[in-house]
């Protein structure tokens, strides 16, 4: 069995998670910490509040600290909010144009960054395909590998082409 310095030292440092629910009413709610071994940690609003963020809402996306405490991982202080659609207070961001919807298309992972929150896909016909963290939250996929095989859903876009949804991972 762990010693509480040891659960502290397990998730050290600083993740990216995206929120599963934020029940502002009740004041918490749950995050999925991304990674090799994805696991779900508490986030209670105070740590929020801390931090001088909004309240987030499902599939936003947090740089933050986590910690196992006596009843389970726990998100101790969130740094950032980054490629958030849906927050309860929005910070204005430039959206991408969109020219037009591309075709569902087989592609592989050339590389992902989770710590980047990005990464691009290669595929034979279509080039370079640029995939943000926030569309494999609205996908509801938390983990890509280098080399793993996607089918996604395209858009052109004034950036160029870009995973608009990840229909299935290989």
């Amino acid at each position: 069995m762990l010693n509480v310095e040891q659960r502290k030292k397990r998730h050290a440092g600083t993740v990216q998670a995206i929120v599963k629910f934020f029940n502002a009413g009740r004041g918490f709610g749950f995050v999925t910490v991304l990674g090799p071994n994805p696991i779900d940690a508490f986030l209670h609003c105070s740590t929020l509040q801390n931090g001088g963020l909004p309240l987030p809402a499902a599939g936003a996306v947090i740089t933050c600290k986590v910690e196992t405490r006596r009843k389970g991982p726990e998100v101790t202080s969130v740094e950032a909010m980054h490629g958030v659609d849906d927050v309860v207070e929005r910070v204005p961001r430039v959206p991408d144009v969109i020219l037009g919807d591309g075709p569902r298309i087989e592609a592989t992972v050339k590389f992902f960054s989770f710590e980047r929150g990005y990464g691009f896909l290669i595929s034979d016909g279509h080039g370079e395909i640029f995939l943000h963290l926030t569309t494999m939250a609205k996908s509801g996929v938390s983990e890509i590998k280098d080399g793993q095989r996607l089918v996604v859903d395209t858009v052109l876009t004034h950036r160029g082409v870009q995973v608009s949804h990840i229909v299935s991972v290989g």
